[in-house]
């Protein structure tokens, strides 16, 4: 710490008379100090010498090694001299000054003034009267200084000469540095405060540090009034410098300290006698006032008893008395053994926090811990083994991600006269062998609330006589209100209600396993929700329960019953609401237990959250009323179906089915796993607020053609501000014709931020709408791997149209970051609701990526040069090189350079691969440039692009454009199959040239045939190349025969890949190949009378099988929906009735996961069988979209996990994602081929028919 600094009238006031305390020594000077000299003119006669020549020595006499905390008298000294035969100054001040030193530091660098004063110039800054001194002729003067230094580091002092008149000039100099270390013989260091001032002292830790032979640490003590004089309430810090052994001595912590021991990982050592009388000094270890705190951090107490101390729990004996604050925490470890009464006692809180922060108490005369309120969390561990009373007993007692362990306890291992809460995925409780005293005690007692949640584990065993036959392996409520909450989480035991007969506290188990007996008393309700138990008591609530075998138990439901909230029945929501929002509500969910039905609108104003259940909640169909209202706190819902709020009575305005004001105050809704259907307007309508809408359903047909009906609104107030996100949804199906608005899925307006991702949605007017002639400030809308089909739009950005204009000083910002989007994506202004230019009046579409059925180069990012157009001109795309364009084209696909002013002025350039007729067009803008891809084939080598005969690696298009270009690649054949034979070559050409030319060993020829075509990659073959024929029955025609001879029309082996693909070997000559098609009869298969699944596709085989054989009968009567995306629901369903559809008999660990829904025994198979593991330990996320990587994964643990040779050919597929081996051994065993020869698309949906092809070739080929 800085040196403080006298006020110039304190120093007059107190050193008026003062004069240096001069000693005429003379002494060399050692390495440490330093000499300067300097001089000033004096008055003097006309032949008196005018200039006096000082010096200034600063000298430390300290011998040896210098060690704070220690004192040294004259340990310091400064010497004065003036060497000329004349007077000096007579006004002479020395100035003082540390110049370094260490942070908080604060040493005493002390002198005496003449009076006897002892002053301390490290906090006055200087030496002399306040008038100054007379520096004579032949002035030699040493001053002598007494020096102490609180901690260790360099000290660095300077002394200054000066003259009163002119203070800021240094007539001359000096300096020394002192380097001070921790003496060996210091183990304690103690930082605190006096007078506002940090200081430091040290200790040897010898002899306990008990001078006064008074049985208290001086180490703590000494900082009482009368010796160190610590301000009082001030933190104090005890740091350990080596290991301490404490005899018969209590660490006393009273009088308002509040002190933290910082242990270093050292031990300190407590024997404890019998000698005192109990709360007498030397009777505890350590001793806690009511207004004191201990913080033991990285400390090692180690409490014992010394060998003659008889554990009767009658003698004055214990480890640690605290009747105020004990906090255990950075791997401290206290050890308490044998003293011979409670090893931890007192009133006071004890929290013990973190990893390897160990409590250890054994072998104690009475009980372990005795406190009020005990917290035990993040990793601690609390061990407690034989002891003639209580365990733990306490008045709340916390167990939060940590260990506890009792053992042996004669009465009961943990009571509480409050709560009991365990909690938290790592914590592990286990109560054993205790109780056994007289005619027994539970394992756990508890007067208020008991709750375990967040799987967390509670074992109880052999407690209580075991003579008694009685069952004390439970958590008994003892009183007449208490309570027992078990959600999540696992209690090995049972809970007791019965021992108070008028009891009304309730007992709650909820996605839980209780395997004791569940037993309750009076009237109180017992509710048991989707849990494993023992077996369910008479009048008990039960709802999707097993028993400890998995065999179900009946549910069972009190008449007229709805809803649970903290194990109290209701028979309407609208009361369980209020319940939970009134102003003694405790935190708890409402689990639906049967369905309900509202008759008036429901309010929000505090957190809520409802738990589904899998019922459904009907609102009034002929009304727009009845609705759920959040104005302030967090509506949270899950798991339930919504239907019938006011599809009947639909208007144009009014509410749909949530709805958060514009009037609402830190309001949000959190839905998820919600199926929302017939409803008016909107289901979910947020003005002012926040939203997460996650895995919902939400279909907007309500039957009303002339009304409107959007799925999700979010903004349209001029102050509100609304924040939301959307993942997982479909929303789907309004057919309303309304002219004034347009029904889309998700509409959002001008401040409004929202995050929409893997949502689908389709069969509205609109897809996407951001408006901007309604709200203020700036909309921001991002799209991630959504599939969006507007009827009207795709996507929109909404600015004005001829009734209205966008709002003043408003933006709006539509970013889209990969999926697929059918229909137009459009800026709309005025009645041109058209395509608008980016950025033109603060509107700005932004396309990362996605798949569209249109061009939107004008929204593309700058980052993303090409454009990519398949051959059959449905689906574009935008890329950052060609190389990325030409593999999401596919062959003969069109690639345009987007990059330049104008396409229209552009060249044509085709790339002309040179085997397998593999061609893509790009455009070129005049004067542009096109780097060239690297191509690759089987193989063969790449040479290079060739033009008219030249080599070259990029293109540039004429000034003019225009211009029509064949470039040609060619090749060298370096061994290997597929992809032809030989090399090619050819120059490619210019302005509507020839191209290039392939040319391999032997030709392949085709004859043409009727009802259908026949394609063969290469065109030609080296012998012993692999030829792949592909072919393709017109509508009404299937394949008939299929045959290849060579030059002697041998006929050659053909092998089958799948329905439309054959491959042969080629032989050493050219080969003709003949198909023949025949029309398909006109009687229909059963179940496949399906209107989209005709008999020329590719997956027509594998939906007839999958029909035929039970694993799915389409989406309706006359449609299967191939190109639909499948969710993971529909996947394992599917994967599981393919399997026979066996019962499945492990427990449900997914809270998303309802009994009674079409997919719960196949994700319970599935689950079983290894196939999956969820998205989360307790979610599956069933209506989250299932991607092409997932699927194959599914497959591939199905059967097993089996090891796949070769390598992967695509370059999407990174060998360390989850997928890679499935893949791997999806294309070995011909499931799949990817979506280009390159690419895999894992992240892609997974579509209907891509799945049942999967399956098919998978299980029947």
């Amino acid at each position: 710490m800085k040196k403080r600094i006298l006020s110039a009238l304190l120093i007059f006031c107190m050193m008026l008379t003062m004069i240096p305390a001069a000693l005429a020594v003379e002494s060399e000077l050692p390495a440490d100090g330093q000499t300067s000299t300097g001089s000033a003119p004096v008055a003097g006669g006309e032949n008196a010498q005018t200039t006096a020549t000082y010096e200034l020595t600063a000298t430390n006499n300290i011998e040896g090694t210098v060690v704070a905390g220690k004192k040294y008298e004259n340990g310091v000294s400064a010497t004065l001299k003036n060497t000329a035969s004349v007077a000096g100054i007579t006004d002479a001040v020395l100035k003082f000054e540390l110049t370094e030193q260490p942070n908080d530091s604060n040493p005493q660098i002390l002198a005496k003034d003449s009076e006897d004063q002892e002053w301390n110039l490290a906090e006055i800054g200087q030496w002399g009267p306040p008038q100054g001194f007379s520096v004579g002729a032949n002035y030699d003067v040493t001053t002598n200084f007494t020096v102490q230094f609180d901690k260790a580091g360099t000290y660095t002092a300077e002394f200054k000469l000066v003259s009163v008149a002119k203070p800021d000039e240094a007539l001359v100099t000096g300096t020394m540095t002192i380097d001070v270390a921790v003496s060996e013989d210091s183990a304690i260091q103690v930082e605190y405060t006096k007078d506002s001032q940090s200081k430091t002292v040290y200790y040897t830790g010898l002899d306990n540090d008990d001078r006064n032979n008074d049985h208290y640490w001086d180490v703590i003590s000494d900082l009482s009034s009368g010796y160190l004089n610590a301000d009082t309430n001030e933190p104090i810090t005890v740091t350990l410098l080596d290991d301490i052994t404490l005899a018969d001595t209590t660490i006393l912590v009273d009088a308002g300290k509040k002190v933290t021991i910082n242990g270093n990982g050292h031990t300190i050592t407590a024997t404890m006698s019998s000698f005192a009388a109990a709360g007498k000094p030397g009777a505890d270890a350590v001793s806690i006032t009511n207004d004191s705190t201990l913080t033991l951090n990285n400390v090692k107490l180690n409490i014992k008893a010394a060998d003659a101390v008889v554990l009767n729990g009658e003698t004055s004996t214990q480890g640690i008395y605290n009747d105020g604050i004990l906090t255990l925490t950075g791997g401290t470890q206290v050890t308490i053994n044998g003293v011979s009464k409670n090893g931890i006692n007192g009133s006071g809180d004890i929290t013990i926090s973190g990893e390897n922060t160990k409590i250890e108490v054994t072998d104690v005369g009475g009980s372990a811990i005795k406190c009020d309120d005990l917290k035990a969390d993040e990793g601690a561990t609390i061990t407690i083994s034989n002891t003639p009373y209580h365990g733990i007993t306490g008045k709340n007692v916390t167990i939060q991600n940590a260990t506890v362990s009792v053992d042996d306890a004669d009465y009961i291992g943990i009571a509480a006269t409050g709560d009991v809460s365990v909690t938290g995925e790592g914590t592990n409780v286990t109560v054993q062998n205790s109780g056994s005293n007289g005619s027994g005690y539970p394992a756990v007692r508890v007067d208020g609330g008991f709750t375990m949640t967040d799987r967390a584990n509670l074992t109880m065993t052999g407690n209580g006589p075991a003579e008694s036959g009685a069952d004390f392996n439970a958590v008994r409520l003892n009183a007449v209100e208490a309570t027992a909450t078990v959600e999540g989480a696992s209690l090995n035991g049972g809970i007791d209600g019965t021992t108070i007969s008028d009891r009304t506290g309730s007992i709650s188990v909820s996605n839980a396993t209780v395997t004791g007996n569940i037993t309750n008393g009076g009237s109180a309700s017992t509710v048991l929700l989707n849990s494993q138990i023992n077996k369910a008591p008479e009048g008990a609530i039960v709802i999707g329960c097993t028993d400890t075998t998995g065999e179900k138990i009946e549910d069972s439901v009190s008449e007229g019953v709805v809803a649970v909230y903290n194990g109290t029945p209701y028979t309407s929501l609208k009361q369980a609401v209020e319940a939970a929002t009134g102003d003694d509500a405790k935190t708890g969910d409402i689990t639906l237990v049967a369905d309900v039905s509202l008759t008036e609108k429901i309010s929000i104003t505090k957190d809520v959250t409802i738990v589904g259940n899998g019922k459904t909640i009907a609102g009034k169909t002929d009304s727009t009323e009845v609705y759920f209202e959040i104005t302030a706190g967090t509506l949270n819902i899950s798991n339930a179906k919504l239907t019938g709020f006011g599809d009947t009575a639909a208007t144009q305005t009014g509410f749909g089915v949530f709805k958060i004001p514009n009037t609402a105050s830190n309001a949000k809704i959190i839905a998820s796993s919600l199926t929302v259907e017939k409803f008016n307007r909107a289901a979910f309508d947020v003005r002012n607020g926040a939203f997460e809408i996650k895995d919902c359903v939400i279909n907007c047909d309500n039957g009303q053609e002339a009304a409107l009906t959007k799925g999700i609104v979010a903004g349209y107030d001029t102050t509100g501000t609304v924040t939301g996100s959307v993942e997982g949804c479909t929303i789907t199906g309004s057919n309303s014709t309304y002219e004034g608005w347009s029904s889309n899925g998700i509409e959002i307006s001008a401040g409004a931020e929202v995050k929409i991702s893997n949502t689908r949605i389709d069969s509205m007017k609109g897809g996407i709408s951001v408006a901007r002639n309604y709200g203020h400030g700036e909309a921001k809308v991002t799209l991630e791997n959504c599939t969006v089909t507007g009827k009207d739009y795709a996507l929109r950005i909404f600015e004005s149209n001829n009734s209205s204009e966008p709002v003043t000083g408003s933006s709006a910002s539509l970013t889209v970051q990969g999926g697929a989007y059918t229909g137009d994506v459009r800026i709309s202004r005025k009645d041109a609701d058209t395509n608008g230019e980016n950025n033109a009046n603060g509107s700005t579409i932004t396309v990362t990526g996605g798949s569209f059925d249109s061009s939107v180069a004008q929204y593309a990012d700058s980052s993303l040069q090409y454009e990519a157009v398949t051959a059959d001109g449905k689906q574009f795309t935008y890329h950052k090189t060609v190389e990325e364009a030409i593999a999401a084209a596919g062959s003969n696909g069109k690639i345009t350079l987007i990059a330049g002013e104008s396409a229209e002025k552009a060249d044509t350039v085709t790339l002309d691969y040179g085997y397998d007729n593999i061609k893509y067009t790009v455009k070129v803008p005049a004067g542009e440039k096109l780097s060239l891809p690297t191509a690759n084939r089987t193989g063969y080598t790449f040479q290079g692009w060739y033009l008219n005969n030249s080599k070259i690696t990029e293109y540039t298009a004429a000034q003019e454009g225009g211009q029509t270009v064949i470039i040609t690649a060619q090749w060298s054949y370096s061994g290997g199959s597929s992809g032809g034979g030989g090399s090619s070559g050819g120059g490619g050409s210019s302005s509507g040239g020839g191209g290039g030319s392939s040319s391999a060993s032997y030709a392949i020829t085709v004859d043409k045939a009727t009802g259908g075509t026949v394609k063969v990659s290469p065109t030609r073959a080296d012998k012993g190349d692999t030829v792949t024929i592909t072919v393709s029955p017109n509508s009404g025609y299937e394949l008939d025969t299929l045959t290849v001879t060579d030059k002697n029309g041998d006929e050659l082996s053909l092998t089958e890949k799948s329905d439309n693909k054959f491959t042969f070997k080629m032989p050493g000559s050219k080969v003709t190949i003949e198909a023949t098609f025949a029309k398909v009869s006109e009687q229909t298969t059963p179940g496949m009378s399906f209107n989209d699944v005709s008999t020329g596709v590719y997956y027509y085989n594998a939906v007839k099988w999958a029909v035929e054989n039970g694993i799915t009968s389409g989406t309706s009567a006359t449609t299967f929906s191939p190109n639909a995306s499948c969710t993971r629901a529909q996947m394992v369903t599917f994967l599981w009735r393919a399997n026979g559809s066996p019962k499945a008999t492990g427990a449900n660990p997914f809270t998303d996961v309802q009994a009674g829904s079409y997919y719960y025994d196949a994700v319970l198979w599935a689950v079983e069988k290894g196939i999956t593991s969820g998205t989360s330990a307790t979610t599956f996320a069933p209506n989250a979209t299932v991607t092409r990587g997932q699927t194959v994964a599914f497959l591939h643990r199905a059967n097993g996990s089996p090891a796949a040779s070769g390598n992967s050919p695509f370059t999407d597929v990174a060998s360390s994602a989850y997928y890679a081996a499935a893949v791997q051994w999806a294309v070995a065993e011909g499931v799949t081929s990817g979506t280009s020869a390159t690419t895999f698309a894992p992240a892609a949906p997974c579509t209907r028919a891509q799945i049942v092809t999967f399956l098919y070739r998978d299980m029947a080929e």
